[in-house]
């Protein structure tokens, strides 16, 4: 009897020890896939941003230097770079537009205007 229930008790005490192993193992795995999601996320949210940045700038470009140029045809790269873009960055992309929409602007303007922008959507894109 005293056999049966050491053997039971050892059986017990290792099946306890694998339902512990078990857990602190899957916590890990867990721990490493979200840091591999989150890795993964920021690296595509980085491409988009990138894509977005360069679409906008040449979208603004040829607003600029159209012959009959349209706000309309702007409008869809400015919002995707606005949504996508830090604090720094957006507040540079909206000065752009302000800055492309005067009909009274200079070229110095513009090109002060599009140098802050590209300085921060490169160090928006270096984070």
């Amino acid at each position: 009897m005293y056999t049966l229930i050491g053997a039971l008790g050892g059986v017990f005490l290792t099946q306890l020890a694998n339902y512990f192993l078990e857990d602190k193992r899957s916590k890990n795995q867990r721990s490493l896939k979200r840091m591999e999601l989150d890795s993964a996320q920021g690296h595509d949210l980085l491409t988009e941003r990138r894509i977005a940045y360069s679409r906008y700038l040449s979208d603004l470009d040829f607003y600029v230097g159209g012959k009959n140029p349209e706000l309309s045809d702007l409008m869809p790269s400015f919002y995707s770079a606005l949504i996508l873009s830090e604090s720094d960055a957006s507040e540079a992309i909206i000065q752009t537009l302000r800055v492309a929409r005067d009909s009274e602007r200079s070229a110095e303007d513009l090109m002060e205007v599009k140098k802050k922008v590209l300085e921060e959507m490169k160090n928006d894109l270096q984070h």
